[in-house]
Parts: structure tokens; C-alpha cells; sequence
């Protein structure tokens, strides 16, 4: 008899709502980054003529050896596809982690140690990572890992 027109459940109708606006502004442009540096243990110090800041890394002979700079380790890994390799050491960065490896074979005739990190010796062919301060023997030559983080606005 009736035939309804209309359905007797109500139908949803969605409605338009605003986007709620933040309160403070987002800033995007902020840049972090980190870089790693390869120093001799009280070089830096021994540059500024700071006597505070320099750490003993006399050789046998009491000679101090320092680079003329830091070795920037984040710009030669970058420059040469994430890796740099510097005597008998390969150095690799991941993200913010710097790793080192060891690339001598051991000197079985005389058993000599020819890397160490943190005065544990680094086997052949093995791969650390490397923290802020770490001290890093390379040889005869005693080097620190200095980590500088930047974060720029």
C-alpha cells in the first residue's frame, strides 16, 4: 500500500572540520650533523700552546709527533664512497657511527701488535666501533677520536 520514499535509519553525513593550527611554528630548516676527527693524544693542546691541554704521547726518543691538522675522518669517508683506508686501517661511517678495521695481517715471525683500540688489540681483519676518546694505535703512532656534533637553526 505505502511504499516509503525515504528510509527510516538516518544517514551520516560527514562534515567539513577545520584543521586545528598549531600554536607554534615548525621549524625545518634545522641541519645536525656529526663529525669525527682523527688527533694526536695532546696535539691540540701542543697547537695552542695550551700546557693544560697537553696530554703526554712522548715516543722513545721524546719527540712529539702531531699532524700538521686533525684528520677530518666524516669528509674523507664522504669523499671516498663512505670509507678511507690510511695505512693498514679502514675507516667507515654509517649514519653517526664511525667504525674502524684493522687490514694488517698479524707479524707471526716477530708477534708484533700493529693496531689497538683503547689499549685492546684489534685482530686482523676485525671491525670496531669508535667512541669520543677513544685512543687508537696505529703502529707506532698514538692518535684520540674527537667527535664534534653541529646543529644549525
Amino acid at each position: 500500500m505505502f511504499t516509503a520514499l525515504t528510509s527510516i535509519v538516518p544517514t551520516r553525513v560527514s562534515l567539513k572540520t577545520r584543521a586545528a593550527k598549531s600554536s607554534h611554528k615548525v621549524n625545518k630548516s634545522t641541519v645536525a650533523y656529526t663529525n669525527w676527527m682523527l688527533d694526536g693524544v695532546g696535539c691540540s693542546g701542543a697547537r695552542s700552546d695550551d700546557s693544560t691541554l697537553v696530554k703526554s704521547k712522548h715516543l722513545a726518543n721524546n719527540v712529539v709527533h702531531c699532524p700538521v691538522k686533525p684528520i677530518d675522518l666524516t669528509s674523507l669517508c664522504q669523499s671516498h664512497e663512505g670509507r678511507f683506508e690510511m695505512l693498514d686501517v679502514l675507516f667507515e661511517q654509517h649514519g653517526d657511527d664511525i667504525f674502524v678495521s684493522n687490514l694488517a695481517p698479524m707479524d707471526t715471525t716477530h708477534g708484533a701488535v700493529t693496531m689497538t683500540v683503547d689499549g685492546d688489540v684489534l685482530p686482523p681483519f676485525a671491525k670496531t666501533v669508535l667512541k669520543p676518546g677513544s685512543r687508537v694505535q696505529i703502529g707506532d703512532e698514538l692518535y684520540e677520536v674527537n667527535r664534534n656534533v653541529h646543529a644549525h637553526a
